[in-house]
């Protein structure tokens, strides 16, 4: 389970925060994106690792356009 800050409890923000998370979602096939993956202090290891997979290993380990394991 992910917990996600969305702002103050029933704020504007938090209902547009909300709403851009679940659009996210759907759009994304229930995969998370990079730009789910908080940054700073509160981090979790399992988000770093999220963060590297999507913006160093997708992009940097390809071969003829294809995902590659090496």
């Amino acid at each position: 389970m992910r917990h996600y800050y969305l702002g103050r409890y029933q704020s504007a923000e938090s209902k547009q925060q909300y709403a851009r998370l679940i659009a996210e979602h759907f759009r994304n096939d229930g995969v998370p994106s990079v730009n789910a993956v908080p940054t700073g202090p509160n981090l979790t290891v399992s988000e770093l690792i999220l963060r590297y997979w999507t913006e160093h290993v997708q992009v940097y380990y390809r071969k003829n356009g294809e995902l590659s394991d090496r």
